[in-house]
């Protein structure tokens, strides 16, 4: 008996020292499971926040760009910084309008434009190319519905907007084919149409339409870069 007992106590401790350490090694594991987990849930979040700030602050200082681009070229407005816009995605192209003028806005009610700032603005973000700036009627807001780009919720006959190049061109070859009346392809304010447009349709693709301003002033007479009659 006591020979027994002698022989199974150090066994007992044995057993007992083992089963301790196997405990305080699972202890240290889930410390650390909850220590990594703990530390890929800040990572996330930070880098959520920072991806957010970065959009946000690619959006509200979308404008402050065009001051930052005529100080990176010297200040002496040329084009040098307008066209490096790699590295930021809502970096503006330069506001010119098809005449190479500066560009004017398209409208405010509703507020337009790929940047919502008004203006026919493009930039590498701009995926559509929204530079046309289309004075809609009825008749084209029926004929873009039926395209799938039914803007009828928030557009009304008469609105400026700033329509996609392509739409507008999709408008114009449907004319042409006879499927549309003239009337019903949107009227165009040549001023306020940016310079990219013509990389898709030509100025004399878009005089046809060109919207009469204010005055009986027509955007074919000279004075707004017209031909001389």
């Amino acid at each position: 008996m006591l020979a027994t007992i002698a022989y199974s106590s150090p066994t007992r401790r044995i057993s007992k020292r083992a089963t301790a350490r196997s405990f305080s090694l699972l202890l240290l594991a889930a410390s650390a499971s909850l220590v990594q987990g703990t530390t890929a849930i800040r990572f996330t979040h930070h880098k959520a926040a920072a991806a957010k700030g970065a959009v946000n602050n690619g959006i509200t200082s979308r404008n402050a760009s065009f001051a930052s681009d005529r100080r990176g070229s010297g200040g002496s407005g040329g084009s040098a910084g307008w066209g490096s816009s790699v590295d930021n995605p809502f970096k503006m192209e330069r506001p010119l309008n098809v005449f190479g003028r500066p560009l004017t806005q398209c409208g405010t009610d509703p507020m337009t434009g790929f940047y919502r700032d008004g203006f026919c603005n493009t930039g590498p973000a701009d995926g559509g190319s929204h530079t046309v700036a289309a004075v809609v009627s009825q008749k084209w807001l029926d004929y873009s519905a039926s395209k799938g780009n039914d803007l009828r919720p928030i557009l009304s006959q008469g609105c400026s907007w700033c329509l996609c190049v392509s739409r507008w061109k999709q408008s114009l070859d449907a004319f042409k084919r006879g499927e549309l009346p003239k009337e019903g392809v949107p009227k165009v304010k040549l001023e306020a149409t940016h310079q990219r447009a013509l990389d898709v349709v030509s100025l004399d693709d878009l005089k046809p339409f060109a919207l009469e301003e204010g005055g009986g002033r027509s955007a074919l007479d000279p004075a707004m870069g017209g031909p001389i009659r």
